[in-house]
């Protein structure tokens, strides 16, 4: 269990079933499948009905907590408002520079494969 002052911008907090949310968090993954969690929002305004939460479609697959500690993102939101039902956000998946053995240079000439997908660096 952690308590709110423990918690940093930036840090990933696990949440479990049936535990108080400690922060303002943005849902990454969830165990379910479905990439779904459920919460009551009981404690902010007096409503006990479940609320449905969505993690990122591009993060499905990383319900594991070490595929999550490996992954190089960056999350930009808004300040917290007193709105419960209204958040925007941006997630930025960082990838690794590519090495030589990934780069092609315009001018050469294609070899030895028959077809590659690349994306313009320049």
């Amino acid at each position: 269990e952690v308590e709110s002052q423990e918690v940093c911008v930036g840090d990933l907090v696990r949440v479990a079933c049936d535990a108080d949310v400690p922060c303002d968090i943005v849902l990454l993954a969830s165990s379910e499948q479905d990439g779904k969690c459920y919460v009551t929002t009981a404690n902010l305004d007096g409503e006990t009905n479940l609320k449905t939460l969505l993690c990122p479609r591009i993060l499905k697959s990383y319900s594991l907590p070490e595929q999550l500690t490996s992954l190089r993102a960056q999350v930009e939101c808004e300040q917290p408002t007193p709105d419960l039902y209204k958040f925007f956000g941006k997630l930025e998946i960082l990838v690794e520079p590519p090495d030589k053995r990934q780069e092609s240079w315009g001018g050469t000439l294609r070899r030895h494969w028959n077809s590659f997908r690349s994306s313009v660096s320049t």
